[in-house]
């Protein structure tokens, strides 16, 4: 038996009873029965829940206002409520007894006949509305003062003219120490007057402290009034910032009590340079107080959280925002296309703050169409050197779709990216010129359009592609793509001048039903034509000018009479401009200006139903602008006005007057938060850790941890190395780094070099003087094999007695490795006045590592320049900085004056761009060693047949083909030049025929790479073609290539 079967609890209104008439429910409530109207109510109340519209009822209802019983008075109460707005009249007749159950000891009863009166959208009785309002301002319940606060903003919407009385209150709600009360508070200041700033003043660091225990509802309004006060009371923590992302350098930041550094993810969000002690004390409060509120499970107080932090902090703590909004986005379709605007407008200009998250935007099968171009504009925003192959590999993966709008929004960022990166336009140029041959017609004519404008760009470069454009001319009949098409033709004629009279031929047979854009482009091309073949086009020229002159459109007829006088200048009336005629027309045209597609929406503030629809809304502010000097900070130092003292910590049930029992009101100067900082409360930052969904061993962490680990920031320095086994200590920055750095581990700079200018860096030439200074009593077999049985014959110490099997082994492997085909020339590593007088010249092995073919073998020589002996040489190991992993030589006891001693080391790279980072440890101190990978070593034979190799290479086209082509001065030199540069398997040597093919497999993760030379012996010509995954990385290498070769 159930609480319905006895009678006991209102379940049963909402689903056992069948639906009651109306007519038997309006006898109920004219009972003279308070049971009866009690049982007629609940049973309205229940069928307004389930949508039934009960309106006819209301004037049963209303009469029933004056009772004695609570709970049918509450019930009658919410029928008003819900219906007094559509009844105004009706309600009107019981207005004094709403005005009696304004002192009703019950608080409920209180807000509710509040709530009822400012619901009657009646102007005759705003102004019995509104000294209500007054009275429940200073009411002593919570519950009332936070209708008080919604019933002005209703009293506002009907009479405008009280302004300046409900601002009155709306300053006394402000002065509020409940968190009940100050979201609706602020949100009626908000919709008032938003303008008064100077209300704000003495509230300021209370609303900072209030704000984590705020309702949701209450947080969003007051995080969005706190960042525009902020916009108007300090100054812009970013005066440097640069309006290009791509250009902005980076700095370390200094560390702080409130920064991130103990995050797993050590990336590109850590590299930047800001200092909480250059904020002023109350704008490090309101970013203080807002950061726990990034683990809120609403999107909306996330949202403007992150928005808070875009616009207000350093742009090195804003980078934490990143992680919460990625978060966020996993939610419904609703909340992830607002929350992707978001997104998208802060990557336009800080795309650092989500590099780290690529594969989330990733597109889905199930993603809608709205989220899908928007998860295309972020990639395109966030697309860096480093990520750039992965994001071009995921879009030649879209523009194999059926959706054909979905493609051609691809084409767009695909074009997108070459306009941001120089270094893939030509990569961009091959995937579009695949794209021609695709079926669908709006897909070519996206990739035409594309095309068009890397042309201006100067990518691309061969005529080849023009005159392809020129033969879609007969396929494609969507007017932007045919305008364009002409626009190459005409800018290129002189390069294609044989063909270009008969494509102007054939344009002037189909003028009259083509496009008015494309006219004009005919016209066009008909003056450029005209100039550079008088002769041969003169004719035609006249017959489209005379076909313009009668055309529809009156652009087309203006254009024509102009061209006449300047080109044809048949009465002599414009004779300079005839005579300037050729600069008018091949005038150098400007680089076309590609935006991301949110750009535009940056000027609306995010968070706001402006951003949202791209233009401005009814009500919106705009975001002020950063004054240019900081107003005087002690406006906020007024103690604010205790409107209510005794009863600020009523709780919401209670009418009782509680002293003494709330919060302690803060003191002026005083920023801590609610619940003591010092104390290690909830809001302190060693607890403000991201949720257990997001931890450092979370998916995030993990999938940044893989091979794309490169795609962040460089990771902070490593504490202090280890002293060396000789039982010494060895002094910190006793000795200095290679390249010209100081001892130690700080100081390093990001990598932002590209990859192949390393091999410059340290190039023989540029040490020769060094190794022009060896000692003539060092011949390097002598010393190396005495070094060498010194070494094999062991030590005193239980450490050299231990290592010394280990180290036979290694160096015997490497002196009995068979030589190379190539000659491997010796790279100095470390200069012997920066280490101590330890000179280390190394050179990369192409054997197979013993480790791993993931790892690259090098060869070390270790020179001791000095005139004392050198002992426990050693790499620390746990200082290992930009790398996977190192296996070092075992410990050198000793290294005599002027001896030489060779050893080897294995490093598992994780990008081709950064450097591995060490201490080097000997008796004279510790130094810091940067060794930098080569990009051909970093790839290990893949022996393949002729077929195999042109199957390889054929499915490596498109954007996975970069190319060149360079001159040879000699062919026989071309294999030996190659294979200097990489480490590949020859497929194929054919010096006769010039054929030259290579493959090999990338060691960071296994991607095929097949490379070819193609050279010409009648002009000496070579056109190299590198296929390869990995595009940044196969542009790196052709680029290495190119070098050797030139």
């Amino acid at each position: 038996m159930n609480a319905s079967d006895i009678g006991l609890g209102n379940a049963h209104y909402f689903k056992d009873m069948p639906n009651p008439k109306l007519d038997e429910i309006k006898k109920l409530l004219n009972s003279q029965s308070e049971g009866s109207k009690l049982e007629g109510m609940k049973r309205l109340i229940a069928m307004i829940s389930k949508g039934r519209n009960v309106s006819s009822l209301f004037p049963e209802v209303v009469i029933n206002v004056i009772c004695n019983n609570l709970e049918l008075k509450k019930l009658v109460y919410m029928y008003l409520v819900h219906y007094a707005e559509f009844e105004p009249e009706a309600a009107l007749l019981s207005i004094n007894t709403f005005q009696k159950d304004l002192d009703n000891p019950n608080q409920l009863i209180r807000a509710q006949a509040l709530r009822v009166m400012s619901g009657i959208r009646l102007k005759m009785i705003v102004p019995i509305v509104s000294l209500a309002v007054k009275k429940c301002v200073a009411d002593s319940s919570p519950y009332v003062r936070k209708m008080a606060a919604h019933a002005i903003v209703k009293v506002f919407s009907m009479d405008a003219d009280r302004k300046e009385e409900l601002v009155e209150s709306i300053e006394v709600l402000m002065g509020d120490n409940t968190t009940l009360v100050l979201g609706s508070a602020v949100a009626a200041f908000v919709a008032i007057c938003p303008e008064r700033i100077d209300m704000i003043h003495p509230h300021y660091r209370k609303l900072c402290n209030m704000l984590a225990d705020t309702d949701e509802w209450g947080q969003i309004y007051l995080l969005h009034l706190l960042t525009r006060y902020a916009r108007t009371q300090f100054t812009n923590p970013n005066p440097e910032e640069e309006e290009d992302p791509l250009k902005a350098k980076k700095k370390k930041k200094k560390a702080s009590f409130y920064s991130d550094e103990d995050d797993d993810e050590e990336d590109e969000e850590d590299d930047y340079d800001y200092s909480p002690e250059e904020l002023d004390p109350d704008h490090r409060l309101l970013l203080r107080a807002a950061q726990p509120l990034l683990n809120s499970r609403n999107a909306g107080v996330v949202q403007a959280v992150a928005s808070a932090f875009y616009y207000l902090a350093p742009s090195g703590e804003a980078q934490k925002v990143g992680r919460a909004l990625v978060r966020t986005m996993h939610s419904t379709r609703e909340v992830e296309y607002v929350i992707l605007q978001t997104i998208a407008t802060m990557a336009a200009k800080r795309p650092e703050m989500f590099s780290a998250f690529l594969t989330d935007f990733f597109v889905n099968e199930t993603d809608a169409v709205y989220v899908r171009n928007l998860k295309i504009d972020i990639l395109t925003n966030i697309a860096t050197e480093a990520n750039i192959s992965r994001i071009l590999r995921e879009f030649n993966y879209y523009v194999h779709k059926d959706d054909k709008s979905f493609v051609a929004a691809t084409t767009h960022a695909i074009g997108r990216c070459a306009f941001r990166l120089e270094e893939v336009q030509d990569t961009c140029m091959h995937g579009l010129m695949a794209l021609l041959s695709h079926q669908s017609e709006t897909v070519v004519a996206e990739s035409v359009v594309v095309i068009k404008k890397l042309l201006q760009l100067g990518a691309g470069g061969d005529d080849n592609i023009v005159l392809q454009l020129a033969k879609l001319l007969d396929k494609i009949e969507i007017p932007a793509a045919r305008a364009s098409i002409v626009w190459v033709v005409g800018e290129y004629c002189e390069k294609i001048s044989k063909y270009a009279p008969d494509i102007f031929r054939k344009l002037c047979k189909s003028f009259a039903e083509e496009d008015a854009a494309v006219k004009m482009q005919i016209l066009n091309l008909g003056a450029k034509l005209s100039l550079h073949n008088a002769a041969q086009v003169g004719g035609m020229l006249q017959y489209s000018l005379n076909l313009a002159k009668y055309d529809q459109h009156y652009d087309i007829r203006d254009k024509a009479r102009l061209m006449r006088a300047l080109l044809l200048n048949a009465k002599g009336t414009c004779p300079e401009l005839h005579a300037n005629a050729r600069a008018l027309f091949f005038t150098p045209k400007p680089a076309p200006q590609e935006a991301a597609l949110s750009t535009d929406r940056g000027r609306f503030m995010m968070g706001t139903l402006s951003h949202l629809l791209n233009h401005t809304a009814d009500g919106y502010l705009p975001l002020e602008n950063w004054p240019a000097e900081a107003p005087d900070p002690a406006c906020r130092d007024v103690a604010p006005k205790s409107q209510r003292g005794t009863f600020a910590a009523v709780g919401f049930g209670s009418d009782d007057v509680a002293a003494g029992r709330g919060p302690p009101m803060r003191t002026p100067g005083d920023t801590r938060m609610l619940g003591s900082v010092d104390a290690g409360s909830f809001y302190s930052d060693e607890d403000d850790e991201y949720s257990d969904e997001y931890s450092e061993d979370d998916e995030y962490s993990d999938e940044y941890s893989d091979e794309y680990s490169d795609e962040g920031g460089a990771a902070p320095p490593r504490a202090a190395a280890a002293a060396p086994r000789g039982g010494r200590a060895a002094p910190r920055g006793g000795g200095g780094a290679a390249k010209g750095r100081g001892g130690g581990s700080e100081g390093y700079s990001d990598e932002e070099d590209e990859y192949s200018d390393y091999s410059d860096e340290y190039s023989d030439d540029y040490y020769s003087d060094e190794y022009d200074e060896q000692p003539k009593q060092q011949p390097k077999t002598t010393s190396a094999s005495e070094d060498l049985s010194s070494l094999l014959s062991g030590g005193s110490s239980a450490a050299t007695s231990t290592t010394a099997p280990s180290r036979s082994l290694d160096l015997l492997s490497a002196l009995s490795s068979a030589p190379s085909e190539v000659r491997r020339p010796r790279t100095l590593l470390l200069k012997h006045v920066l280490g101590g007088g330890l000179r280390i010249d190394h050179s990369f092995d192409r054997t197979t590592s013993m480790h791993g073919a993931e790892y690259s073998g090098i060869s070390l020589w270790l020179s001791n320049k000095s005139d004392k002996p050198i002992s426990s040489i050693h790499i620390d190991q746990s200082s290992l900085e930009g790398a996977d992993d190192i296996k070092p030589f075992p410990e050198v006891s000793v290294l005599a004056p002027g001896a030489v001693a060779e050893a080897n080391v294995h490093v598992k790279f994780s990008s081709v761009k950064r450097s591995a980072k060490f201490q080097l440890l000997h008796s004279g101190g510790s130094f810091s060693v940067e060794l930098a990978p080569k990009i051909g070593e970093l790839l290990r034979p893949a022996p393949i047949s002729v077929e195999e190799f042109n199957t390889l290479q054929q499915s490596l086209s498109g954007m996975n083909e970069s190319s060149a082509k360079v001159d040879v001065s000699e062919v026989d030199d071309v294999n030996e030049a190659l294979l200097q540069q990489m480490n590949a398997a020859v497929v194929e040597s054919d010096a006769m025929a010039g054929h030259f093919k290579y493959s090999a497999e990338s060691k960071l993760g296994e991607h095929p790479c097949v490379v070819s030379a193609d050279v010409d012996s009648t002009t000496g010509e070579a056109v190299l073609r590198v296929n390869c995954e990995e595009t940044m990385f196969g542009n790196n290498l052709l680029s290495a290539l190119k070098k050797a070769l030139a």
